[in-house]
């Protein structure tokens, strides 16, 4: 049985970058008059796809990152694991996304896989990051998308979604199953979609 394991539906291609305009008064007084000034004040936060975890998740991933050992993550939910999968794809952290990998192991080992991701799946997933980055949401259970399958035991279908003005629209929805109690991301499925593409476009 295949699964529908990444939707990726594109409104606008457009990606804009938004900072918060927030106007600031200030009262400027002489012997003679006195001044309103008001200014702009441009606040540039960096976005992290981590920035939504407590803070006690947030030290849990640093452990995950310095370690290495998935079974850090066990208490993560799927939509913290997708945060964090994006995060590490975006810091071109391979050894993390190899560990957040279900069946990692038919890749063989680390090396193996780093082969195969860089070669058919490394740009897909670093543009899905830079898309999403400034998310609106992050859920199991989007009003909208449903998975074109009942989902078994131990699977979970996260969307997240990003809107760039009131019209345009991006969304994504990727498969994540549980492994020796921790939720990870369906790596394979989407190599091996992404190598029918290549497959697709050269015959």
């Amino acid at each position: 049985m295949k699964r529908a394991f990444v939707l990726f539906i594109a409104l606008s291609s457009t990606l804009i970058s938004c900072s918060n305009d927030k106007p600031v008064t200030q009262n400027v007084t002489s012997e003679e008059k006195c001044v309103e000034v008001v200014e702009q004040v441009n606040e540039k936060k960096p976005f992290s796809y981590l920035q939504d975890l407590s803070d006690e998740k947030r030290a849990i991933y640093d452990q995950f990152v310095h370690k290495k050992e998935v079974h850090l993550l066990k208490n993560f939910t799927p939509e913290e694991i997708l945060l964090v999968y994006l995060h590490s794809a975006g810091t071109f952290d391979n050894e993390a996304i190899y560990e957040l990998t279900y069946n990692r192991t038919l890749f063989g080992d680390f090396h193996a896989f780093q082969v195969e991701y860089q070669l058919h799946l490394s740009s897909s997933i670093q543009d899905m990051a830079m898309t999403y980055r400034f998310y609106d949401t992050v859920t199991t259970n989007h009003p909208t998308i449903k998975p074109a399958e009942p989902l078994k035991e131990g699977e979970s279908k996260v969307v997240i979604t990003t809107s760039y003005g009131s019209s345009m629209m991006n969304l994504a929805s990727v498969m994540l199953i549980q492994e020796d109690g921790v939720w990870k991301v369906d790596t394979n499925s989407m190599l091996l979609y992404y190598k029918n593409k290549e497959s697709e476009t050269t015959e």
